[in-house]
């Protein structure tokens, strides 16, 4: 069996700290990644103000091999960076 967990990492350069937050865990890749694009629909409310000058940053990555999806937007340079990921795991 499969199950897709969602989760965010904010990774802040200017004192070195990273946090993860877990969304959920869904049996449902297509659950998933709806709950990843809410995820991020909200942080892009909350960050608002930089979402302009994160827009020439934001990437998204897919690995359908792995179930492995990732939205990530920031800038280093900024020193903030935040990332949602949604990982596939095998449950035996």
């Amino acid at each position: 069996m499969k199950v897709y967990t969602v989760q965010i990492t904010d990774k802040y350069y200017y004192d070195f700290s990273v946090s993860t937050i877990k969304c959920g865990c869904f049996s449902s890749m297509t659950a998933a990644l709806q709950k990843a694009k809410d995820v991020y629909e909200k942080l892009c409310s909350e960050f608002e103000e930089d979402m302009e000058d994160y827009e020439d940053t934001t990437e998204i990555e897919e690995d359908p091999d792995t179930g492995y999806y990732s939205i990530a937007f920031g800038d280093e340079e900024d020193h903030e960076v935040h990332i949602i990921t949604v990982d596939e795991w095998e449950i035996q």
